[in-house]
């Protein structure tokens, strides 16, 4: 459905693809040039498809790849981009301290990363489930980045 937002609105999204013209040149959209992405946004930035995320919409259309987003969040965050969750990583003593179907849920999952317990995600502002793994976990843990598809992959392949 799509809405005409009213001028709060309009330029509360303006600002998010401020944010997002940032990202897109950081992970070099796909190897696309950035600004005519940036164009094409922003000539249409008053209609928005109602609680679709940016980053959905900007997938949905190939402008960028989840991979595009996964690093470029990364690359903001300063945490590391892991491109695949291998059987050394999965520790099945700390996939055990969460309940498949949250992990799953969520598209989040404890590893061992260079000697370090990490929580990797797909989206790192979905701050409850971080919060709700780190508890679960008893521990301060260290943050990484990647896809969905490679987070499901894993849990589905060693989870206990």
């Amino acid at each position: 459905m799509k809405i005409k937002c009213n001028p709060e609105q309009s330029k509360t999204i303006e600002n998010s693809y401020s944010v997002w013209y940032d990202h897109l040149t950081a992970a070099q959209a796909h190897s696309m040039n950035a600004g005519s992405i940036w164009h094409d946004i922003k000539k249409n930035w008053r209609y928005f498809t109602h609680n679709e995320l940016l980053t959905a919409i900007l997938i949905k259309k190939k402008f960028i790849s989840k991979q595009d987003v996964a690093k470029a969040y990364a690359q903001l965050l300063n945490v590391p981009y892991i491109e695949r969750i291998t059987e050394s990583m999965a520790d099945p003593n700390l996939l055990r301290v969460a309940p498949l179907r949250f992990l799953r849920e969520q598209a989040i999952i404890p590893v061992l990363f260079n000697n370090e317990t990490m929580i990797v995600t797909a989206n790192p502002y979905n701050l409850t489930a971080l919060d709700e793994l780190g508890l679960l976990l008893k521990c301060n843990p260290g943050y990484a980045i990647a896809t969905d598809e490679i987070i499901i992959e894993a849990i589905n392949k060693y989870y206990p």
